[in-house]
């Protein structure tokens, strides 16, 4: 009897679990979810502000239960200007139904800057969250609404007394640093990655660390890019790294290359050029890396090592977003030296608006900038990714005039 009902138990346990196996196996897919509410806000993000040019961040994370498969989406965005929350969200609650669901509504203020976090569900699902920095302390730019009907229209009334108009704004002050040569330095970017503003890596392909801190900038959502290696003048005096791109090489070598250095490193938002003060003079190369950029829906940074660079030329050819260095921090490794260009750097930000700083990954750099970042916010700076400034910063320095320890044709 005992042996009866041992094997009537494993019977069961076995049917049962063959059972739960077919359940498992038949859940929902619901992973094309998130692409969905992506398509549909897609047109409403690009009213308000929030192209591709300034997106911070992105992650896609599969994800299952019991019950269901399905990803997981979130998007943070900067748009540097005030947003209407009310307009925005209106239109937003217009465009959701079921089986999408606006789940939650969040706020945090953070410095000068508004966060506002919005989660939506889909079948119940949390498939996407939408993230948006703004500041805070403008009155935001807002369609204008419908003119009520005529019989509601007020007899108009006396003219306003004349008063004087408001002073002009100062420009604001933004500040992108880019910090090039990631790559054999992995101990360095743990001091980096506390610096108390942000910053934009720039990373070398094929080196010892170059996936490694790829990888984990991108799991501290981090915004880093392609330091591409380009022939420089005199490169016979030069340690060149591997897979430089050469004015020799064939258009498709150059794309392959440049499509296998994309691939190691991941998630990356654009790509700058490493030396290049020969290669960025060169239309064939540079077209053929322009177009392996755009082919990426990728914006190129040119770190303008030669004034006669075509980088902007050329860009502009393939409608890429395109823009270049305006002032080199650390030529001199020296702290003194560094913090007197940080400090040309956050004029520049002053006066024209916007400055893009490129310095290198190593200890003396990151320590001043730890040290300046402060005070330089303090006095109304703001430092920004790098790919906030893309899309709407034109050229601000004519490269012709930014010389003074800034010239860096012999790379």
């Amino acid at each position: 009897m005992r042996f009866l009902r041992s094997v009537f138990t494993a019977a069961l346990f076995l049917g049962l679990t063959a059972i739960a196996a077919q359940f498992y196996a038949q859940r929902p897919d619901h992973r094309p979810a998130a692409a969905a509410v992506e398509r549909l806000l897609t047109p409403l993000l690009r009213e308000y502000g929030m192209s591709a040019a300034r997106l911070n961040r992105e992650q896609h994370t599969p994800r299952e239960s019991w019950r269901a498969r399905w990803e997981y989406w979130e998007k943070e965005f900067f748009i540097p200007h005030p947003l209407s929350e009310e307009h925005f969200l209106a239109a937003l609650r217009q465009l959701v139904a079921a089986p999408l669901a606006i789940a939650a509504i969040s706020k945090k203020k953070e410095h000068a800057q508004e966060r506002l976090i919005i989660d939506l569900h889909s079948h119940a699902l949390p498939v996407y969250r939408l993230i948006v920095q703004y500041p805070i302390g403008l009155k935001p730019a807002v369609a204008p609404l419908p003119a009520p009907p005529a019989a509601a229209i007020p007899a108009r009334p006396p003219p306003p007394a004349v008063v004087p108009p408001p002073p002009p704004r100062p420009p604001e002050a933004q500040l992108a640093i880019v910090l090039d040569d990631w790559g054999n330095n992995a101990s360095l970017i743990t001091e980096a990655l506390q610096l108390p503003q942000p910053v934009t890596y720039a990373i070398l392909p094929n080196l010892a660390f170059s996936t490694t801190i790829a990888e984990r900038l991108s799991a501290e959502g981090q915004e880093y890019i392609l330091h591409q290696p380009i022939e420089p003048h005199n490169p016979e005096r030069l340690s060149l790294e591997a897979n430089t791109l050469h004015t020799g090489m064939p258009a498709e070598q150059i794309r392959m290359i440049v499509r296998e250095n994309i691939a190691q490193l991941g998630n990356i938002r654009g790509v700058n050029n490493h030396m290049g003060s020969k290669g960025t003079e060169h239309p064939a190369l540079m077209r053929a890396l322009l177009q392996e950029v755009k082919a990426h829906r990728l914006f190129f940074l040119d770190s303008l090592t030669s004034a006669a660079s075509i980088g902007r030329t050329v860009a502009a050819e393939l409608n890429i977003p395109f823009c270049q260095r305006d002032i080199f921090i650390d030529n001199e490794n020296d702290a003194t030296a560094i913090e007197r260009q940080l400090l040309k750097a956050a004029e520049l930000a002053h006066t024209r608006g916007a400055c893009i700083a490129i310095g290198h990954a190593r200890p003396t750099t990151v320590r001043v900038l730890h040290a300046v970042m402060p005070r330089l916010s303090r006095a109304g700076i703001r430092f920004i990714r790098l790919s906030a400034l893309v899309e709407h910063r034109g050229n601000l320095i004519d490269p012709q005039t930014e010389t003074d320890g800034n010239d860096n044709t012999r790379y």
